[in-house]
């Protein structure tokens, strides 16, 4: 495979790593004959590609802190913000492959959208990369992501684009996709931009489900459990009549201490949700252009919008289901939390062997 020597990072990058690479961006974002919009996605193994590459611009001091983002270089929980990283990373590495996003750098044929993510680019690049990771749906049909950063050509002019919202590459692979994550950050609530906003009115009026990505839960808490009750219960099996009541308040406990790690870090999501957020026409936009185009398209929407973005907020989940009855008047706090449904089955469970063992000692 011919090898691209990418001179900014002193590593060599080949067609294996960067297929794209050496292409036309301007040909491969082209409207007429460029890949469809709603196809400059990523894969889960990207997320975590860019992770290693942006480590090692901090190593190599491509990476480093501004005035505007004075983050620490030694730290790999939150890392630069991604307005540093695509001023020191990806602009220079994308005007040097020929101008496409990093999304065409990585697939220049493009990947069919199957999840949107929306955020705005004050987060940390780590802390973004993380939620995103640990919050990927389990189901095998969501391979691809748009995510505006890396889909949208960095170095190239694209105002054309975005100058009505409703045809924008964003409102085009939203419509195209079945769901839409929503990353919090610490710095300041995304529904303080306008886009996060818009987007959340066009998941909605699409009836797509929106969820908010969460840090990584104590899943292995409940994982320990289980290997436990297994080791105890090798023997006569796990579901034996006669396997100790001791091994089901294992599990038990590490599942509600897994419910303690996600019950905090619901409420930190929350926390940050709500950063300096009032109301959708107070959110701010780059171009007062862009803004004003918006709100025009979302016209009389914008209760409609301004109680979508309420529920996820409040619940860290939108679905057509919820929206319905919150016009209704319910209560929905909690319906993002599976422990309930998954706890309220262990003592199904439970009662149900622990009446077994009883049968068992009447009838010796």
């Amino acid at each position: 495979a011919r090898c691209f020597k990418n001179k900014l990072y002193g590593h060599a990058d080949d067609k294996a790593r960067y297929p794209g690479w050496g292409m036309d961006g301007q040909a491969l974002h082209c409207q007429e004959h460029g890949v469809p919009p709603e196809k400059w996605c990523i894969t889960k193994e990207d997320f975590l590609l860019l992770r290693q590459e942006i480590q090692r611009a901090i190593q190599a001091g491509k990476i480093i802190p501004t005035e505007r983002d004075p983050f620490d270089p030694e730290d790999n929980s939150y890392g630069p913000n991604m307005y540093n990283v695509v001023e020191s990373y990806i602009k220079p590495l994308s005007n040097e492959a020929g101008g496409m996003s990093w999304a065409l750098m990585r697939h220049p044929e493009g990947l069919q959208c199957d999840i949107f993510i929306t955020h705005c680019w004050a987060e940390g690049a780590f802390e973004f990369i993380d939620k995103v990771i640990a919050s990927w749906p389990k189901n095998r049909k969501t391979k691809h992501a748009w995510c505006c950063i890396f889909a949208n050509p960095q170095t190239l002019d694209i105002g054309h684009l975005i100058r009505d919202p409703h045809t924008s590459p964003f409102a085009v692979a939203l419509r195209k996709s079945s769901q839409m994550m929503v990353v919090s950050t610490r710095n300041v609530s995304i529904y303080s931009r306008i886009w996060c906003a818009y987007e959340a009115y066009l998941a909605t009026s699409e009836e797509q489900t929106i969820f908010v990505a969460g840090r990584q839960r104590g899943g292995w808490l409940v994982n320990t459990g289980i290997l436990v009750a297994c080791i105890c219960s090798a023997k006569k099996g796990v579901l034996s009549a006669d396997r100790p009541w001791s091994i089901w308040a294992v599990i038990f406990g590490c599942h509600l201490l897994e419910c303690f790690y996600y019950y905090q870090a619901r409420k930190a999501e929350a926390v940050e949700l709500q950063s300096n957020y009032t109301s959708l026409l107070e959110a701010e936009a780059s171009n007062p252009d862009d803004k004003a185009h918006i709100l025009n398209d979302i016209g009389e929407n914008i209760q409609a919008v301004e109680k979508s973005v309420g529920l996820i907020l409040t619940v860290g989940i939108s679905t057509p289901y919820l929206r319905r009855a919150a016009q209704r008047g319910a209560e929905a706090w909690g319906s993002a939390d599976p422990s309930l449904p998954v706890i309220t089955c262990y003592a199904w469970l439970s009662s149900v062997l622990a009446g077994e063992e009883d049968t068992v000692d009447q009838a010796v």
